[in-house]
């Protein structure tokens, strides 16, 4: 587990040498805010710190990023994310992740 923390502080540390907005999206106004995945994650997520862009990370960062949060919840006394509450907050994360946003744009030109 120390690992993984470790991993994510180089990522966010990274992201800001690189310049990869990844702060710039915080508490931005989510997309399609009334889906059951944006209900999830405003509702669990925002629990205990603020909310991201889903767009400020790729599917597979948002994914680790989830199983992390999973043990975070835990450790602090609160209900880990059901079974179907994970699919449906992992499913939104990856129709707005940064690569479905940048493979929309490649799309559209």
């Amino acid at each position: 587990m120390k690992s993984l923390r470790l991993a994510w502080h180089w990522l966010l540390a990274g992201g800001a040498v690189f310049g990869v907005p990844l702060f710039g999206g915080c508490n931005a106004p989510l997309p399609e805010p009334e889906s059951p995945g944006a209900k999830v994650y405003a509702s669990r997520c925002n629990t205990c710190h603020r909310l991201y862009a889903p767009r400020a990370l790729t599917y597979e960062m948002w994914k680790m990023k989830v199983a992390l949060m999973q043990g975070e919840m835990v450790r602090r006394g609160l209900p880990p994310l059901t079974r179907d509450e994970r699919e449906l907050l992992l499913e939104y994360l990856q129709r707005h992740s940064q690569d479905a946003v940048q493979s929309l744009r490649e799309v559209n030109g």
